[in-house]
């Protein structure tokens, strides 16, 4: 049971069974720690909402991340792609050189050995 309503129960019982002035005296008492008993509920309910606050934007960054992660690896993928082409064609452009090289007649052509 939440401490403030078990405060009122108290306040109760005391209006109940006591008689001036002690009830004065009492509830007097009583009142100081019912308003810091609400104040502190009050800052938990706060505090809980500032932390499911926290949790959904956690939760927000944290798919914003998998997603970044995801289009990284497709660009990643996609320039591995684009550098094994390169490396492909460079590997042709080598062949076809030493070839042309290598053919009688080239050796005073630009390129020729």
């Amino acid at each position: 049971m939440n401490i403030v309503l078990h405060l009122q129960e108290l306040d109760n019982l005391i209006i109940e069974h006591t008689k001036p002035p002690v009830t004065s005296m009492l509830r007097n008492k009583l009142s100081f720690a019912m308003q810091q008993a609400e104040a502190h509920s009050d800052a938990v309910a706060k505090q809980e909402q500032t932390l499911a606050r926290q949790i959904e934007s956690y939760v927000r960054l944290e798919e914003a991340k998998t997603a970044g992660d995801a289009a990284a690896a497709q660009k990643i993928s996609e320039l591995e792609a684009t550098n094994t082409r390169f490396l492909t064609k460079i590997a042709q452009l080598e062949d076809y050189q030493s070839h042309f090289k290598s053919e009688p007649g080239n050796e005073g052509m630009i390129g020729g050995g």
